[in-house]
């Protein structure tokens, strides 16, 4: 497999896995890791499909959260994250590392408003504790079937 080849691979997983892992670092350096719904997953969230076409050839992908939860305080103090996407039936794995920013633009908030997260956000879009954190991958790492692979975005 080529590295374009592999690339595109690994877009796909990210458009297709319905959960995604999340590590920040605490203040005292302890890696805490979670799992997140897939934004980009386009059968679990079709009606964000639009949000990402511009940037399915790319890495960069968007996570909704609470403000008050401990992984943007972790943000705020340290922007480095890791996210790991993977398919263990298949032997895939997809390793991303770089930055992650909270974004302050509401109307980009907005266009990620999916109807029923009143119940994780009660006053709707313009909850002040709906949040929604832009990841900016600096390199990719991982395993597909048998290979390990490594390269920079």
């Amino acid at each position: 497999m080529t590295r374009d080849e592999l690339k595109k691979a690994c877009l796909e997983l990210t458009n297709t896995m319905p959960v995604v892992y999340i590590a920040t670092a605490g203040s005292d350096g302890m890696p805490f890791i979670r799992a997140v719904e897939n934004l980009r997953d386009r059968e679990r969230f079709s009606g964000l499909v639009e949000i990402f076409e511009p940037i399915l050839d790319e890495f960069v992908t968007y996570f909704s959260t609470n403000t008050s939860s401990v992984k943007v305080s972790h943000i705020k103090e340290n922007s480095a994250v890791s996210i790991y996407y993977c398919d263990p039936a298949k032997h895939r794995g997809l390793m991303l590392g770089g930055r992650m920013e909270i974004v302050t633009d509401s109307e980009l908030k907005h266009a990620f408003w999916l109807d029923g997260w009143e119940m994780y956000y009660p006053k709707g879009k313009d909850d002040p504790d709906y949040t929604i954190l832009r990841f900016n991958p600096e390199f990719a790492r991982g395993w597909w079937e048998n290979r390990l692979y490594e390269f920079s975005l």
